[in-house]
């Protein structure tokens, strides 16, 4: 594919905001297809904030297509799934790790967020990347785009790609400035060292609380809780460990010992946001990958999966050919169905899971135990198996 603007034969040019997950995973995917990638990126250093994510076997084999699975092996941990418990104890779901590996095409791991940053950058390491870089605005033509940064600088491409998060300033030049809507939950994420009682993942819900843990590799736990919270309470606490020891301290093991290792500076507290289901991917030669164009909460463990999947499908798209419209359209085609049930199923979840409703959690834990385990892995599949991402790619 030749650009439009700048000689027979030259690659198409492309600007990338924001080098998180999404953004470096479109920038090593268009790389990959011949394409003239330009990342920008406003923090002064890159670095993921975050804890860890869940990366499921449709994002282990859009990571495969862009050659970056074997090296995600080596360091992420496998999720040894435990099931789904009740606050007192009791298991509700119990979770069958080689039957979901047989339904979902392989294990899902858990991997440092930081970890997969520093492999998505070594992919990229023939990519422009540049730090400190603070988009804001995007402006198109018939020609082009155009990425104001701040200080006054423009850079002039074929195509932009919005990667810049919940917040998107990419979006909000396109002319959807609306926020993203309030969950009203509030998370808390962390690393711990592993207490040693903690052996599998699982995931503890009641009266409007979450609480999940995993062990990972080098005596590590990764610390999930969630609650519900009117919005900008959570951040605004002055002593997050002291919350969470008083709320959840009463669980059942090993949840008190895990709590007794949380540190304060090691916390991450957010309120949780998401959009509707998205109506739209692209415009003119604008395209928004990830969160930038569907956050989603994280009942379903897919927003970092489906960033990546969107990287891999924009990679593809740009290698058929044709029109840089043509091409962003092919990909709004490819993944907007996808996203929008992944985002509608994800919210769906998030209700039931975190509903302070007693009659509601009732029918919530009656409905779970009369459901066949062969159906509750046929319904995750559609979202989280290999063949999920394959089939549509």
């Amino acid at each position: 594919m030749s650009s439009s603007g700048d000689g027979l034969g030259a690659p198409l040019r492309v600007v990338v905001v924001g080098a998180g997950i999404g953004g470096l995973a479109s920038a090593v995917a268009l790389h990959q297809a011949g394409i003239d990638v330009t990342v920008v990126e406003q923090a002064s250093q890159i670095s993921e904030i975050g804890a860890a994510l869940s990366l499921w076997p449709n994002a282990i084999a859009a990571c495969e297509a862009i050659g970056v699975a074997n090296a995600i092996r080596k360091v992420a941990s496998p999720e040894l799934g435990g099931g789904v418990n009740a606050p007192n104890g009791r298991r509700i779901v119990e979770a069958d790790p080689d039957s979901a590996d047989r339904s979902l095409g392989g294990p899902a791991v858990l991997i440092h967020r930081a970890q997969l940053q520093r492999i998505l950058l070594e992919a990229a390491s023939e990519v422009d990347v540049r730090v400190g870089a603070r988009c804001v605005n995007v402006v198109q033509d018939a020609n082009g785009t155009t990425v104001q940064l701040h200080g006054g600088l423009d850079l002039r491409s074929d195509a932009t790609i919005g990667a810049d998060g919940i917040w998107s300033v990419v979006r909000a030049s396109l002319g959807d400035d609306t926020p993203p809507r309030f969950t009203g939950i509030a998370c808390w994420r962390t690393l711990v060292e592993n207490p040693g009682s903690l052996v599998d993942s699982w995931i503890t819900a009641g009266e409007g609380y979450q609480f999940l843990a995993a062990p990972m590799a080098d005596g590590l736990a990764y610390v999930a809780c969630s609650a519900r919270l009117s919005e900008g309470n959570a951040p605004a606490m002055g002593d997050q460990v002291s919350y969470l020891r008083r709320t959840f301290g009463g669980w059942h093991d090993p949840i008190p010992s895990v709590l007794a290792v949380l540190r304060e500076e090691d916390l991450l507290v957010n309120d949780l946001y998401d959009r509707p289901p998205p109506k739209w991917l692209v415009h003119g030669r604008v395209a928004l990958v990830g969160d930038a164009a569907h956050p989603m909460t994280p009942d379903l463990g897919q927003g970092g999966c489906q960033a990546i999947e969107d990287a891999v499908v924009l990679g593809d798209c740009f290698r058929s050919g044709g029109t840089v419209e043509e091409v962003l359209l092919r990909y709004e085609k490819r993944r907007l169905k996808r996203v929008r049930s992944t985002v509608a199923a994800s919210a769906q979840i998030c209700r039931v899971m975190n509903t302070t409703s007693m009659l509601v959690a009732g029918i919530r834990i009656a409905a779970v135990r009369a459901l066949p385990s062969s159906l509750g892995l046929r319904y995750l599949a559609r979202f989280a198996s290999r063949e999920s991402f394959e089939m549509r790619r």
